[in-house]
């Protein structure tokens, strides 16, 4: 099944375009079944988000590329997940809920 990948920028840099490459292990990424995850994507169509680097915002998510949430996008985020209701996103609401607790932009992978 295919997942995206979901995690926390340390040192978030706005000039940077590392983000365009998937290392999913140098932001903790968590997998995230498509199924579980789509349905509280598309509710986020006009979300303040970043597609691929800093230098690029964006509005919703780039679902075959990588999204950069910022900080201010990040509760959003993570009550479109705690409202979809699916216990598999657990754990997306919880780096979403640690994200926001630490003011961190978040990183996704599409599919």
């Amino acid at each position: 099944m295919a997942s995206y990948h979901l995690g926390i920028i340390e040192r978030f840099d706005p000039k940077t375009r590392e983000y365009e490459s998937y290392t999913p292990e140098k932001y903790g990424c968590i997998a995230v079944t498509d199924d579980a995850l789509e349905p509280a994507l598309l509710q986020l169509g006009q979300l303040p988000t970043f597609w691929h680097t800093g230098a690029r915002p964006a509005a919703g998510f780039a679902m075959t590329g990588v999204t950069l949430l910022p900080p201010g996008s990040v509760p959003a985020f993570r009550r479109a997940l705690e409202n979809a209701g699916d216990p598999a996103l657990r754990a997306a609401i919880d780096k979403a809920r640690e994200a926001g607790h630490r003011q961190k932009y978040m990183i996704l992978y599409g599919l």
